[in-house]
């Protein structure tokens, strides 16, 4: 049997007998219906065609009765630390090597830029490595005390944030510490007198300058004294390291010690005023002082000194040196030193001035003495016997090499003492006796020298000051000019 369906004025089919049960099962089709098929005349609900069995209806069962519900107390989540307590001490333990490793660093780079003499190199690495130093420390310490802090308050991250507001606060410290430095110096700038300086050009000859410097307020004789402190030789060049510096050198030429000197540097811009500026101190009479400078200064002395410019971009490569303080050592002023003679009225003043040879030692003699230092001198030089060459030198002298390069004494010891470790067969030839010239306690020698050993061979002048203090002639000036040679490949 076919039967059709009518549905929405629309005829289906036609299906068998089967496919309507199925479609019935389904609910797609219902028992009202519309049906045809053949053998009636009209449409007959579909549930009156023979044959179709309508699916019985099955039971809804009842809704299950309301149950009690039990209240279930979440368990706190436990979650690891972020930073645990093992990285911690991990991080403590690499900043102990850190620090280890940074102090060996500020000793080796700081005596580097003590043997050139440059102030501001010294105090710029001894800056950023007493802070390097400082922020691994805090890192150390920090890292187990941020750990514990996450297991105490039990909160995701508190750990890593403390360790990071630790480091950060301590940064801002130094910062500020840096900070209120360079403030009290400028404030300390601020209090003196402007005062005419010399601007010199960057070139390696230096033109020396005719510095008049007017005094600042502060003690009436150390601020008198300063026009008796002459600036010499400036020039702008580069450090060791390659960076911008100014060098020059300083000279005592009044009768007082001085255990402090003050400068100035003024970087200048393309229209001739200062954009940048800096003071440090040549000589400093304090314990962490590199070098000479922490050496006084004394009457009639020199002393070389070289300082980083740490000027912006639009700086002209030109400077403004200024001498802004002095500060007596502690000692009464040198005593002028008088010609014995009959007739002086008593209390009459004396005049310092330079003595000649008097008549219980003639000048033949002098002369004498001082070769026989003199070829000591040398004698020991050939022999590497370190502390004997050393004892001919004045504690201040200055060494000047053919490069130009200017040290103290106990840079003269490093130098010696780490050459001669690999040096041998040091044999030093006169071409003549050496030319002197004695003045009172001073002399002046020049002689042409050729030096032979394992690591150089060369020829050249050496010019040497010697001053007689105590009965002995010590050398308190040196200077070599390089004719021909050098080292040995």
């Amino acid at each position: 049997m076919e039967i059709f369906i009518s549905r929405n004025s629309e005829k289906h089919g036609p299906y068998t007998l089967d496919q309507v049960h199925t479609f019935l099962v389904s609910g797609q089709m219902q028992g009202s219906d519309q049906a045809w098929y053949e053998g009636v005349d009209d449409w007959v609900p579909l549930s009156q065609v023979p044959g179709v069995q309508l699916p019985l209806k099955t039971a809804t069962p009842p809704p299950p009765p309301p149950q009690q519900t039990a209240t279930i107390t979440p368990v706190a989540t436990v979650h690891p630390p972020s930073l645990k307590f093992g990285t911690a001490i991990l991080i403590t333990m690499l900043s102990v090597t850190t620090l280890v490793a940074e102090f060996v660093l500020y000793f080796f780079f700081g005596f580097g830029a003590a043997m050139t003499e440059n102030s501001s190199s010294v105090s710029g690495i001894a800056n950023f490595f007493v802070g390097l130093m400082v922020l691994t420390a805090v890192a150390g310490i920090g890292a187990p005390i941020s750990s514990l802090v996450e297991l105490a308050i039990k909160k995701k991250n508190s750990g890593v944030y403390t360790f990071l507001a630790l480091l950060g606060l301590t940064f801002i410290f130094l910062i500020a510490v840096n900070s209120s430095k360079k403030t009290k110096l400028a404030f300390e700038a601020a209090s003196t007198e402007d005062a005419p300086t010399t601007n010199v050009k960057n070139s390696p000859s230096g033109a020396a300058p005719n510095t008049q410097v007017e005094a600042p307020e502060g003690d009436a004789e150390e601020t008198a004294y300063l026009s008796q402190v002459l600036l010499r030789e400036i020039t702008v060049g580069e450090t060791v390291l390659n960076e911008d510096g100014v060098f020059g050198e300083i000279k005592n030429t009044g009768k007082r010690t001085l255990k402090d000197v003050e400068l100035t540097v003024y970087a200048l811009g393309k229209d001739g005023n200062p954009v940048w500026d800096d003071t440090f101190h040549p000589v400093a009479d304090s314990k962490y002082a590199f070098g000479d400078a922490g050496e006084p200064l004394k009457p009639n002395y020199s002393r070389k000194f070289g300082y980083k410019v740490e000027a912006p971009s639009d700086w002209n490569k030109k400077v403004k040196v200024e001498i802004t303080k002095v500060e007596f050592a502690d000692e009464s002023p040198t005593p002028p030193t008088s010609t014995q003679s009959t007739g002086a009225s008593k209390g009459s003043t004396s005049r310092q001035s330079t003595t000649k040879i008097n008549s219980e030692v003639s000048s033949e003699d002098e002369r004498e003495q001082l070769l026989a230092s003199y070829n000591k001198w040398q004698r020991a030089w050939m022999n590497q016997d370190l502390d004997t060459f050393l004892g001919f030198y004045s504690k201040d002298a200055q060494i000047k090499d053919s490069d130009g390069a200017a040290y103290g004494l106990r840079t003269l010891r490093n130098r010696r003492r780490d050459r001669w470790k690999n040096e041998t067969g040091i044999r030093i030839e006169d071409d003549k006796e050496p030319s002197i010239d004695i003045s009172g306690n001073r002399a002046t020698m020049s002689v042409i020298k050729t030096y032979n050993s394992s690591l150089s061979s060369y020829t050249g002048e050496k010019n040497l000051v010697w001053k007689k203090s105590d009965g002995e002639w010590l050398i308190t000036e040196e200077e070599f000019d390089l004719h021909e040679g050098g080292r040995k490949e």
